[in-house]
């Protein structure tokens, strides 16, 4: 989950402080089959370097803090190797998925099963956290290779909408602004998500605190009457 401090202030409302404002946690998942450049998308929205191969038998975490609309936030960033979602590689998967915050699933624009193994991973994602809302942006990569090109932008774009999720296609090899605005609004995603949650416990906050009054009100009448 974010990682925040709870405070609440002299009405029992619960505030953040300006210290939690500026060091916000995440933790992202970037997700999707071999070769379509995952781990070359989570070294150059760390590094802004660009590396063309990697040999990643099995997962890596990055961390690294970023300032995404003027504010700092701490990442964890899980880089996943290709997993099935049946069979047994399933399980590992949804464990990756409990862990993070917000969701990244890539696809090649040069690779056929890579963009029809989104819609898989997302409907694990959806599954596991059984809740509406949860942060996932779609990234369609290599759109620099044109000739081998066998995804249109469209249907990426189409996939997305019906997925409910944002989307950027990109190249990771040429375009560093388009990777960091891929993660900025995987952020703004995941601090949208927080606030809802947090007003929602602000809200169950009050209600307890009106039932409390009400609970004592109705004592001191009793006591009253007799």
């Amino acid at each position: 989950m974010v990682t925040f401090c709870y405070f609440y202030n002299l009405r029992g409302q619960m505030i953040m402080t300006e210290s939690v404002r500026k060091m916000m946690k995440a933790k992202l998942v970037v997700l999707g089959r071999d070769n379509c450049g995952k781990s070359a998308l989570c070294v150059r929205f760390i590094t802004k370097r660009f590396i063309g191969e990697y040999e990643h038998k099995r997962e890596v975490t990055y961390r690294c803090q970023k300032v995404v609309d003027k504010e700092l936030i701490e990442l964890e960033i899980l880089d996943t190797v290709n997993k099935e979602c049946v069979g047994p590689a399933a399980s590992s998967l949804e464990s990756s998925i409990k862990w993070g915050d917000g969701f990244l699933i890539m696809y090649s624009v040069t690779d056929r099963n890579s963009f029809e193994a989104v819609s898989g991973l997302k409907r694990l994602i959806d599954h596991n956290r059984q809740t509406l809302g949860i942060p996932t942006v779609i990234v369609a990569n290599k759109c620099d290779m044109e000739n081998g090109r066998v995804v249109r932008t469209d249907q990426g774009q189409a996939l997305a909408s019906e997925l409910r999720c944002s989307f950027f296609e990109l190249s990771v090899a040429e375009d560093t602004s388009a990777v960091e605005a891929s993660f900025g609004q995987l952020v703004r995603e995941v601090r949208q998500e927080f606030q809802r949650h947090l007003l929602a416990m602000d809200k169950r906050s009050r209600m307890l605190q009106m039932r409390h009054a009400l609970k004592n009100k109705l004592t001191r009448s009793k006591t009253m009457q007799w």
